[in-house]
């Protein structure tokens, strides 16, 4: 319906220290990169919270190159509550690298379960 865009879900990503981030390895809820010949310890959870931020972003031209850019540079747009307004707010992201599968299934569960409990959380069953 969008083609040739595409409608992803994204998780926001919060730095982290190393003495948090390294003990917990395994826990699969840290993203270890190497930027610039700096080590970056990155979260899916901001501070001690234990729900992502997920938000929704639309790929401009999936699949193809933004003209005098470098390949990995993408054109996308979030949309955005502006004085009540839903507008569309253009970004442009330079893609870094692919997740492992297993770790990109994890981080789509986990965003995934978020999903889910929205309609939870804040519809209010009231009882007659």
């Amino acid at each position: 319906r969008l083609s040739p865009h595409r409608l992803i879900k994204v998780l926001e990503l919060f730095n982290a220290s190393q003495s948090k981030a390294l003990p917990f390895a395994e826990h699969s809820k840290y993203i270890y990169v190497m930027h610039k010949n700096q080590r970056k310890y990155l979260s899916i959870f901001e501070g001690d919270k234990t729900l992502p931020v997920v938000d929704y972003m639309v790929v401009l031209n999936h699949g193809t190159t933004v003209d005098g850019e470098e390949k990995n540079i993408i054109s996308a747009v979030f949309l955005s509550n502006m004085d009540g307004n839903v507008q569309n707010v253009p970004v442009r992201l330079k893609l870094k690298s692919q997740l492992r599968t297993g770790y990109a299934e994890r981080y789509q569960a986990i965003a995934s379960q978020y999903s889910s409990r929205i309609g939870v959380d804040y519809v209010s069953m009231m009882l007659p």
